[in-house]
Parts: C-alpha cells; structure tokens; sequence
C-alpha cells in the first residue's frame, strides 16, 4: 500500500499500545520505507528491547521477532 498511510496507522498503533513490540517493528518497517532509517533504528530497538524482556520472562514465541527485528537493524545501516 501506500507508504505514508502505513506509517501513519503504524504511529497510530505505537500510540495505542507503546509496550508491544510487534507494533514497534512495524513502525520500525514503516520508517525505512519511508527514508527515515534514523528513526526507524530508534523505533528497532525500543522493539528489540521490549522482545528480549519477554524473553527474559519466559515468553516461547519471541524468536521470530528477534529474527525480524535484526533483518530491519540491518537495513537501517
């Protein structure tokens, strides 16, 4: 879809629940499709922090996120 309306819901979303990292990926995501790989870095690793406390808490299902979040770390270089 259209880059710009992606960001602005991903934003949405990050405002409506700022603690899940799913939503935090994806404004990550949003970001460098966007050309803004500075805020998309920030935005990667507030995600990647919330991810590696769930996975401190005993959270099975957050391999794939460090997964993705990683791959978007990378192109924000």
């Amino acid at each position: 879809g259209d880059p710009e309306e992606g960001l602005e819901h991903a934003r949405r979303a990050v405002e409506l629940s700022p603690g899940d990292p799913r939503n935090r990926t994806v404004l990550g995501e949003a970001l460098l499709a966007n050309g803004q790989p500075g805020e998309a870095r920030r935005e990667l690793e507030a995600a990647l922090e919330l991810v590696r406390e769930r996975q401190a808490a005993g959270d099975p299902g957050v391999e794939e996120w460090l997964d993705r979040i990683g791959e978007l770390l990378d192109r924000c270089r």
